[in-house]
């Protein structure tokens, strides 16, 4: 096969919207705060991986069984299951997103993914979540990605990637075929090609061209 591999982000891919980190906004009272720092992030005023630190830095103290037990409530996009059951037979499948890696873990478990990526939790044992030891910006994902192609012994040029935020373009540029999934448009004109649609299901015939 031409392709090998095929990576997703998550948030506003996989899900329309839902994310761990949303979900711990919503426990810690802090959206509002989280909001502002998004909005300095588009004024350019503050980088991606400050933006993350400084959000997750409003879930200090957040025990680790709670945050698995809101990463089991992730709601999936319609079509997304049968999306992954018809891929992860005949592709490696990754799962490489700026949302927790406990979001991650879980994804990856529930679907069948092969690799799951995300921001690295750090936990004291009795004060709970401390900070994010990893944080996967669109640079990580990237220096991820690579590290998946390294060990599965393929090249970028046979991957395909399937995201929708502006944290993606470092991989649409790289990778051998993308779909850019309900994105913006400067993510669109980054991609190989783009679906705006709300069933995932619908991507599946644009995979099965490309073979």
């Amino acid at each position: 096969m031409k392709y090998k591999l095929i990576a997703f982000d998550l948030v506003g891919t996989l899900t329309e919207e839902d994310a761990l980190y949303r979900r711990i906004h919503e426990l810690k009272h802090c959206k509002e705060n989280a909001k502002q720092n998004v909005q300095l992030y588009l004024e350019r005023k503050i980088s991606e991986k400050e933006l993350i630190t400084r959000n997750v830095s409003y879930h200090k103290g957040t025990q680790i069984e709670i945050m698995k037990a809101e990463a089991k409530k992730i709601e999936f996009r319609p079509g997304a299951e049968e999306l992954i059951n018809n891929l992860k037979n005949k592709y490696v499948l990754a799962l490489i997103t700026s949302d927790y890696d406990i979001a991650a873990q879980f994804v990856k478990e529930k679907l069948g993914f092969k690799y799951a990526f995300g921001c690295k939790e750090k936990f004291d044992k009795d004060k709970g979540f401390e900070k994010c030891s990893e944080i996967i910006d669109g640079k990580a994902k990237l220096r991820k990605l690579e590290l998946i192609a390294q060990k599965e012994n393929i090249k970028l040029s046979e991957i395909i990637y399937i995201g929708n935020d502006v944290n993606d373009i470092f991989i649409l540029e790289k990778v051998g075929y993308s779909i850019a999934f309900n994105a913006s448009e400067e993510v669109r004109e980054t991609a190989s090609t783009y679906c705006d649609r709300e069933n995932m299901r619908d991507i599946l015939p644009v995979i099965e061209k490309l073979q």
